[in-house]
């Protein structure tokens, strides 16, 4: 969902929320259990990134998350802004899998900072030597878009709602991000591509029957 989008159709009540995330190299363990040394700085969210000069960081160079950070407003994000656009080679990649490169190959120096799907994808996946660190910051959504003033958008509304209170979006997102992680523990795994599909026939079954004015 977008703004600018907006002036040209109707979006549908959200079915999905997520943020931003930094995907980062699980810390290396030493012989003795400890983590690596020197040890390096403890991110717990992208503000941390902005206070400390050990971690390098980066995004992907033309996407909305580079957007938001050329945009703010904010002292600490024009900062980071500053140091990504400053240092292209590690500050702007060119895709996800390159800034996920990055991230396997940085030793626990190079934060990617990314979608919460796309860094959770990355982090179940085998060699499972990842983790993300989220973060409540342009908070985005997931919604459906149809024609501007059609009657459809009231009734997938309805449907959703329905979904929603019968646990079928429960079911679907138990179907799509629970237990399909490569790594051992994994709780989840998020599956936008596989998600969406499933949810639009559900949707478009359900919708049609409202339609119709059938049970």
């Amino acid at each position: 969902m977008s703004e600018d989008r907006r002036t040209a159709v109707d979006f549908t009540e959200p079915f999905m929320t997520f943020d931003l995330a930094i995907l980062m190299k699980k810390p290396r363990l030493g012989n003795n259990g400890t983590t690596q040394t020197p040890p390096l700085p403890t991110i717990t969210s992208i503000r941390d990134l902005a206070q400390q000069t050990v971690i390098k960081y980066g995004v992907i160079e033309s996407g909305r998350t580079a957007d938001f950070f050329r945009r703010s407003t904010d002292p600490l994000y024009k900062q980071m802004w500053r140091e990504m656009s400053n240092n292209r080679d590690y500050g702007l990649v060119p895709s996800n899998s390159e800034g996920m490169r990055k991230v396997r190959q940085s030793d626990g120096r190079y934060g990617f900072i990314t979608e919460g799907t796309t860094a959770n994808y990355w982090v179940h996946r085998k060699p499972c030597d990842l983790v993300s660190v989220e973060d409540k910051m342009d908070t985005r959504h997931y919604a459906l878009a149809v024609r501007r003033g059609s009657e459809l958008k009231t009734k997938i509304d309805d449907a959703l709602k329905q979904m929603k209170d019968e646990g079928e979006l429960d079911n679907l997102h138990h179907k799509w991000w629970i237990g399909r992680g490569e790594c051992s523990g994994a709780v989840g795994i998020i599956s936008t591509g596989s998600l969406v599909p499933a949810l639009l026939t559900a949707l478009m079954a359900l919708a049609s029957s409202l339609l119709s004015g059938s049970p």
